[in-house]
């Protein structure tokens, strides 16, 4: 009697931990969708597809499942910071900084800081945007973002020299022919200009051109 000695479920669980441990994401993905079907509200299965499927950088289905994960578990505080960059990659900004600053006080991270930094920008609540941003530069993998945001602020207010120093920072971390990169040098390029630094404007404009 192989139902008496053996759950389909645990089977699926298991499958899907070792599909995990091998960073096989589609696989696990099928395997908590198969868990999912039997219950929908299964907690672990939400929490787990939600993070699978951040793994796959799919923030939308990452979004659906751990909001449903964190709403039947509220306890699941592993799921705050990826459900909130997740939140914030499907331009749903209010629930992305309400679990972005629930991550944040859990642990002062700079990924954390560097979305929520993001938001009060488009916010312009300038003062907080800066505080985090200023925290979020120090990670490599924000370095540029940072810098560019921070140089937007300052551009903003009209300090251009302001802007300058933030983005003279960064120009060793460009990526070449990179569309976030071209823009970086744009607003470099602008910011010379302005200052009437002419010399300098044009080898970005150039180098945009180039590239």
């Amino acid at each position: 009697d192989y139902n008496k000695y053996i759950s389909e479920l645990e089977i699926h669980y298991h499958l899907a931990e070792l599909y995990n441990l091998t960073k096989n994401y589609t696989k696990e993905i099928e395997e908590y969708k198969a868990i999912l079907s039997f219950n929908s509200d299964d907690i672990k299965g939400n929490h787990r597809l939600g993070h699978a499927y951040y793994q796959q950088k799919s923030y939308k289905n990452a979004r659906e499942y751990l909001l449903k994960a964190v709403i039947l578990d509220p306890g699941l505080t592993d799921s705050y910071l990826p459900l909130g960059v997740s939140c914030f990659k499907v331009s749903d900004y209010q629930k992305a900084e309400q679990y972005l600053i629930k991550a944040f006080d859990l642990k002062k991270d700079t990924e954390a800081q560097f979305y929520l930094g993001s938001i009060y920008r488009m916010k312009k609540d300038y003062e907080n945007a800066r505080a985090m941003l200023e925290n979020s530069k120090n990670d490599r993998r924000f370095l540029t973002g940072s810098l560019y945001m921070l140089a937007e602020i300052a551009f903003e207010r009209e300090d251009y020299s302001g802007a300058i120093e933030y983005l003279e920072k960064g120009l060793n971390s460009l990526k070449e022919r990179d569309e976030e990169s071209l823009a970086y040098r744009y607003l470099l390029a602008e910011c010379y200009e302005l200052e009437n630094k002419i010399k300098e404007a044009v080898h970005h404009w150039s180098k945009i051109e180039v590239e």
